[in-house]
């Protein structure tokens, strides 16, 4: 999965010749919101920081 190949280009990281172009089709979705998605990261992301008792 391209979240776990960031740095990766899509093509690079599309595991399957069907992941590429619905990677595309994702995000040419006008429903789709980069604000949102990283919204939705920052939440999950201060949720596992609460479960740690340490972090840096």
């Amino acid at each position: 999965m391209w979240r776990h190949q960031i740095e990766s280009s899509i093509p690079q990281a599309c595991r399957s010749p069907a992941a590429m172009p619905a990677t595309y089709d994702f995000w040419a979705n006008a429903r789709v919101k980069a604000d949102d998605i990283v919204k939705a990261q920052r939440e999950r992301v201060l949720e596992l920081i609460e479960d740690e008792r340490t972090f840096f």
